[in-house]
C-alpha cells in the first residue's frame, strides 16, 4: 500500500517519488522498482539530473531511444528483438552454470 501511496502523491514528480521512497529505508529497492515502472507507465520521465548523472549517460539514452523506438513502431514484443546480443563468453558461461 506504501508505494500505491507514494505514486499517488507524487504522481507528477519521479526524481522527489524516488528521493522520499530512499529516504524511507526499509524495503525501499523493491518498492522503488515497482514506483518506478507504475510512474514510468504513467508518463513520467526520470529528472533530467539524473539521467545525466548515470554512467555513460549518452550511450544509456541512445539504447533506451533504440528501445523505445523499436515498441514504438512495433509493438510491445519487439522489446526483446532490440537487445543487443550478448558476447559468446558470456552465454558460454550461463550454458555452463546450467549443466552442472
Amino acid at each position: 500500500a506504501g508505494v500505491l501511496l507514494l505514486a499517488y502523491k507524487y504522481a507528477d514528480d519521479l526524481g522527489e517519488a524516488i528521493t522520499v521512497n530512499a529516504n524511507l529505508g526499509g524495503d525501499n529497492c523493491h518498492r522503488g522498482s515497482l514506483l518506478g515502472a507504475l510512474l514510468g507507465a504513467a508518463g513520467c520521465e526520470l529528472p533530467a539530473a539524473l539521467r545525466e548523472g548515470l554512467h555513460d549517460a549518452t550511450a544509456t539514452a541512445a539504447m533506451t531511444e533504440r528501445y523505445l523506438g523499436a515498441v514504438r513502431s512495433r509493438g510491445p514484443g519487439s522489446l526483446v528483438q532490440a537487445l543487443p546480443p550478448k558476447p559468446a563468453a558470456a552465454v558460454e558461461s550461463e550454458a555452463a552454470a546450467c549443466s552442472t
